[in-house]
């Protein structure tokens, strides 16, 4: 028993001297991403590698990325989103309302999901679902003067003007201090 404990605090001492030096020599960084991406399930490293794409722009090889993300978490909210945001950069805008509806499925008071739905409603010129949606919004979200007056915007073009220059001036009462670009 004791030779055990012996050889495994040699161990542990080789281990600890030979990460020691790995950082000592710059390499430290390198294992430790290797060791990150070998331990974290395959579906993880596929979404990443999709945003990875998707921020280079490289839309079309993200959503493959997503895709394989998907099938291997099909729960996972974020995965939906993100790959119907590659297809909306595509202008695939019907395929992209369905993976954020799928989103809000799964996480049904999610601000950037519902947001990212009326934005793709509006250029479908679906100016009634989109309404749907900033009303969804705004009852979560009731200070946010951006969701108003997306809202009367969206109302003017069905030429609902009475309630879109509520909204309007409901925005302008909040004040841009309270809009989704500052904190609340």
């Amino acid at each position: 028993m004791e030779e055990k404990n012996r050889v495994l605090n040699w161990l542990t001492i080789a281990y600890m001297l030979l990460a020691f030096g790995l950082f000592f020599l710059g390499l430290g960084d390198s294992v430790w991403q290797y060791y990150k991406k070998s331990n974290q399930p395959e579906s993880v490293t596929s979404f990443q590698s999709g945003k990875e794409k998707a921020t280079s722009g490289k839309f079309k090889e993200a959503i493959i990325e997503y895709n394989k993300a998907i099938s291997l978490d099909i729960k996972n909210a974020e995965y939906y989103f993100e790959r119907g945001n590659s297809k909306y950069e595509l202008k695939y805008y019907k395929d992209a309302i369905r993976d954020f509806d799928k989103a809000i499925q799964l996480i049904p008071d999610n601000l950037k999901y519902i947001y990212m739905r009326a934005i793709v409603k509006n250029d479908l010129k679906d100016y009634v679902g989109a309404i749907e949606d900033y009303d969804k919004l705004i009852n979560l979200f009731p200070k946010e003067s951006d969701f108003y007056r997306e809202r009367g915007l969206a109302k003017s073009k069905i030429k609902e003007y009475e309630g879109s220059s509520k909204d309007y001036i409901k925005a302008n009462e909040l004040g841009p201090e309270h809009n989704s670009d500052n904190d609340n």
